[in-house]
């Protein structure tokens, strides 16, 4: 199956997430093209595609000759925006939808809990489900919540299209930071390439 979106999308979201996790510092470089295109096997016009789209949204600059450095793109973003992976796909063209979405309480996995800063084994709200763009199958996606925030979302979480609309409407929450982590397979069977937040 071909991929149902741009592959400098999942480099950009790859790249993203490991900048907003600090895995690359403010003032470090990220890797030379040639070792992005080996990590990601693609192609040097899609790295550069999606590191022109960082440099955009003000999480790098691009000095010719020198490199791309990783600038404080905390000073830049908008305050208090967090932009789920649906929204950004439909800011790229494509009718997005939800399918097989479920709801359940969960023990916190281990690295689950160090995130959230609860204890391993506390009950958590996961909602798992399949993000379809223009009806392909593109991404597995799963998310923790805690229970207290989200009284009985079991019952409500059928209508969702993205979670954080689903968040602030029914809640009354608007995120202000999260953690995705991102996985990617190449030539991935229907079902497409899987992410977890």
């Amino acid at each position: 199956m071909q991929w149902a979106i741009p592959r400098y999308l999942w480099v950009y979201n790859s790249l993203k997430t490991q900048i907003e996790a600090e895995d690359f510092k403010i003032g470090d470089y990220l890797p030379p093209e040639p070792e992005l295109q080996k990590a990601f096997q693609v192609s040097r016009t899609t790295v550069r595609k999606a590191v022109e789209m960082l440099g955009r949204q003000g999480f790098v600059y691009i000095r010719q000759g020198r490199g791309t450095e990783i600038i404080d793109f905390k000073a830049t973003q908008k305050l208090g925006l967090v932009t789920s992976f649906s929204e950004t796909l439909r800011e790229k063209g494509f009718t997005v939808t939800q399918a097989d979405i479920r709801a359940e309480m969960v023990p916190a996995p281990r690295r689950i809990a160090a995130d959230l800063k609860v204890s391993i084994g506390a009950w958590l709200a996961r909602i798992e489900r399949t993000t379809l763009a223009n009806d392909d199958p593109i991404a597995l996606m799963t998310n923790y919540l805690l229970p207290v925030l989200v009284p009985g979302i079991e019952k409500r979480i059928a209508a969702m299209s993205s979670l954080y609309s689903f968040l602030e409407t029914e809640y009354n929450l608007s995120p202000e930071t999260a953690t995705d982590f991102i996985s990617a397979r190449r030539d991935a069977p229907r079902g497409g390439p899987a992410a977890g937040a």
